[in-house]
This record gives C-alpha cells, structure tokens and sequence, in this order.
C-alpha cells in the first residue's frame, strides 16, 4: 500500500528527536510489509488532544483527496489522536472514503467488527491515559504546594530556589524593599521606576521595571511569607484554543504561613495595599454619576451618560443622551443629575414600602406562568434542542467539506464560529423559559423584609435599567430584586428566597 506517514510529538518539553525515532519505526514497519511511503507529515509540540494540528489537518485534506494514497500510518494510535472521540470520527471519516489507518506498533487494521472495536477502544484508551496523566500532574503540584516546595518557573524576584525551596537573594531583595517602601511613603510609581532602572535593578527575566511589573510585585504575598497556590484556575477552550483564567473557589485555594523567609514586614505590606486602595479610588471620577449604565434613551436607544457644563463660575451636573453628545439627532432632553438621582431612588423606596407592592409581583409572576405552561415550554425547549444537535451536524459536515477541498480554512472557521454563537443563544432561550414556582407566603416574607432593608444606599440594586422618554421615566426593576434571605417561619428560621425570572417583570413610571 502506498501510505501517507504521520508522526508528531506533545510538548516543548518533549525532545524533536521523538519524531526521527518514530519515523525510523514506521519505515522499518513499511520495509517488512512492502509498504511505501509517499509523503510525511510531522507536527512539533502539538497535543493530539484536539485537531487544531496544522499537519494533522493537511494530512487528513490530501489523503482524501490523492487517489494514490491508500491510507495513513503512524507509531501507534495515540500519534494520530488522544482524543477519543474525536479519533474515532476521523478514523471513520478514513473509512469511508476506502483509507486505512495503520499503527507501526498495533495490529489495528482489520476492517471487520472485531478490528473496528480493537482500534475505536484504543482511541478511548488513548485519551483516558492523557486525562489520567493530566491528573497525576495536577496532584503532584498541589502535593509539592503542600510541602512549601518550588513548582517551577521563574521564582519571585527577590527569591532564588535552592532544593526546591525560595531562598532571599539580597541584591534582588534590596530593589523590592525599596519599591514597597516608596509606595508606602506614597512616592509614584513612574519615580520609582526612574529610581531603580537609574540605579541598576533590573526584574528577574533581566528587563527594566515598568508599571507592571511593579504591580506583580507588591500583590505577591511571598514577601511576607504566605505562599498561595492555586489561586488561579487556567482553562482551555477546546475549539478556539484559548485560555481563560478564573479566579479559584476558596477551598482550592492552598495557602501557607511562614512558607518562606519574608523580604518585607507584614505592616509594610498592609500599609502598602492601603495607599494603593486610596490611589485606585482617588483616581477614579470625583463625582459619582450612581445610574451610569441603568439609563437607556427612549428615542435612539443608547445609553445616557453623565455630563458637567460651567456657567458663571457654577458647575452643574448632568445625565444626557450618549447618542445625541456624540452627534445623532435625538433630541431627547438633558436631566440634572440631582433631579434624576432623587426621582429614581425615592420612587423605588415609596413603592417598595406601599402595601401594594407584594399583590403587583403575584399578578405578574401567576400571568407569566399563565403564558408559559408545563406543556409548551417542554415542546419549545425539545425543538431547541433538535437545532442544537443540527448545528452539531452542520459543523461536522462544514468539517469534512474542509477536508475535502470544498471549503477553506477561514470558510470552515467562520461556519464553526457562527454555529458556537448560535447554539448559545438557543441555550440562552432554554433557561430563559423556565416556569416560576414560589410560595406566596414566602414571596410576602420577602417583600416585608425588604422594604425593612431598602434606603438611598441600595434602592438601585434593585434596577435593571431605566427609560427616559419626553415626558417621564419608566423604571424596570432587576428579575433578582427579591434574591434575598428573609426571616420566615414560626419558628424564627431563615428562609432562602429566590426568583428565576429571566424578564423584566415590573416597571414602574414615574414624572420628573
């Protein structure tokens, strides 16, 4: 069989020579069963994890496409996917178009039943393996955490590893030291940078300070001794390959006193966050324009914004339409932002407080229901549900009419983006359908504790945003506005209350 070859290897801690050796393997496999090798393909520090592998993907396109080409062989299964899934579809998509798959170190080949399950159960082997080891990796650092002990990387500046364990530098020590006692006497951070760069420090990759790294420097509790670990939680998006980092539950958090020699007091360092808290506040706008990103604009429909003007030495504080400030011809009116701020709270807290408050929320939320019942929502939620597994199978084909030359990359990419967006929307509309059940006595609990609850501080919480108009403001209240706990019960107990209503479902109209 004339044959495409495929080798590749995981990480760029892996060595390149891995490749060489594989593609010796498959050569000597192809020399004893008279198999020729008429192209090779190889990708460098590519998980076969996922398929977003340029050689992987060239490979699969041409082999489809060269009637000459009777398969595809590499060192074994996991070179062409770790993927279990994922493998199995290719391999399939192999299949079905009379190409064979060939392990150089597995006897995979067979196209009956027996061979299809051999082969499709190394594919799931393949990635449990990697899942497995995924996992081991993980304890290992979070057992190396628990012991105080370096997990690699560049160490702090100011540290320096020595058997697994941060030891002070005292050049670098001196630069951090002076940063945190600079930043407590309240001098800038663009002096500070003049000073040490004037002075010869450096960061620990050997660069000159800037602003940032500045910052990385006075967050890093290592300097008074607390060591935290696993603070950050890094995930990889399958389909885009991108990485998005989230801020860890706090018991994953690892954290350890007097892990390592402190380079600054803990008083330094407190005294440190608290100028910065003050900067970060002080550089913010003095005045506080509290319904910013609540108003929208009846006639054009973008936001309203706050705004100042002089006149006669006097400076007056407005909300004006963002459209119209920016050159639309809306002609919607200008409010002053006491007037609008007062309107909007003390309306909220007179209506909240009125006894007709509780009987306004039980006639909206039992005429939602009215409109949603058991029967529909279950028949919209199943048609939902067949897009979704269509757009599923539209990507797949998108997929193969890549791999056959009908589309392009961009072309393939695009299908796949536009089907991720959409499949999110109609999720969006499967919890958006949900029925409301409450308990009226509970929601009455609610309301009473609530407006026991409500002032000038925490009235807005309860907006989801505001419409101004000519002659008046409507005021639609937040689906959350009663997420709240309450006292309940005969027994004095506290009751969580909660509504999933996700539709604006009050409003309330005001003139100002």
């Amino acid at each position: 069989m004339k044959l495409y070859a495929y080798a590749r290897y995981s990480s760029d801690n892996q060595r390149a020579e891995s490749i060489d050796e594989q593609l010796r393997e498959i050569g000597d496999y192809c020399d004893r069963t008279n198999h020729v090798i008429i192209k090779q393909y190889c990708d460098y520090a590519r998980s076969g994890k996922y398929d977003s592998r340029p050689e992987y993907e060239r490979m699969l396109k041409d082999c489809i496409t060269d009637s000459s080409c009777d398969g595809v062989i590499v060192f074994d299964v996991t070179r062409f996917s770790r993927g279990g899934e994922m493998g199995i579809v290719d391999s399939v998509m192999l299949t079905q178009h009379n190409k064979v798959l060939v392990s150089a170190t597995e006897q995979i080949e067979g196209t009956d039943f027996a061979g299809k399950i051999v082969k499709y159960f190394k594919f799931l082997m393949a990635e449990e393996d990697i899942t497995k080891l995924s996992n081991n990796v993980k304890r290992g650092k979070r057992e190396t955490a628990l012991a105080c002990e370096w997990n690699g990387g560049t160490p702090p500046l100011g540290y320096d590893v020595v058997a697994k364990k941060l030891v002070i530098n005292d050049l670098e020590a001196e630069a951090v030291r002076i940063i945190f006692n600079r930043v407590a006497s309240k001098i800038t951070y663009t002096k500070i940078i003049e000073e040490l760069n004037s002075l010869g420090y450096v960061t620990k990759t050997g660069n000159p300070f800037k602003k940032t790294s500045i910052f990385e420097i006075l967050n890093n509790k290592k300097y008074i001794g607390i060591w935290e670990f696993g603070k950050i939680t890094t995930v990889k998006d399958p389909i885009t390959k991108t990485c998005k980092t989230y801020e860890s539950a706090p018991e994953n958090i690892i954290t350890h006193e007097n892990a390592c020699e402190p380079i600054v007091s803990r008083e330094l360092f407190d005294k440190v966050q608290i100028v910065r808290k003050v900067r970060k506040q002080s550089s913010r706008a003095k005045v506080d324009y509290r319904l910013t990103g609540s108003l929208v604009c009846s006639v054009c429909g973008s936001p309203y914004v706050g705004s100042s003007s002089s006149s006669h030495g006097k400076r007056d504080y407005y909300y004006i339409c963002n459209g119209r400030k920016n050159g639309c011809t809306c002609n919607n009116r200008n409010i002053k932002k006491s007037v609008l701020e007062d309107a909007v709270i003390n309306n909220i807290i007179d209506h909240v407080m009125s006894g007709g408050f509780y009987e306004d929320l039980i006639a909206i939320i039992e005429n939602y229901n009215k409109k949603t019942d058991h029967t529909s929502v279950k028949v919209a939620n199943d048609k939902i549900n067949n897009q979704i597994k269509a757009n599923i199978s539209r990507v797949r084909k998108a997929k193969e009419a890549y791999l056959l030359g009908v589309f392009t990359l961009d072309e393939y990419s695009a299908e796949q983006r536009k089907t991720d967006k959409h499949c999110a929307e109609l999720q969006m509309q499967i919890k958006s359908s949900k029925l409301i059940n409450i308990n009226k006595n509970t929601l009455r609990q609610a309301c009473k504790a609530l407006s026991k609850r409500i002032n000038h501080a925490n009235a807005l919480d309860l907006v989801d945003n505001i419409i101004i108009n000519h002659e008046n403001i409507i005021i639609n209240f937040a689906s959350s506005m009663i997420d709240e706990d309450s006292n309940g019960g005969a027994d004095g107990s506290r009751t969580r209350v909660q509504t999933v209503i996700d539709i604006t479902f009050y409003m309330l109209s005001a003139t100002i």
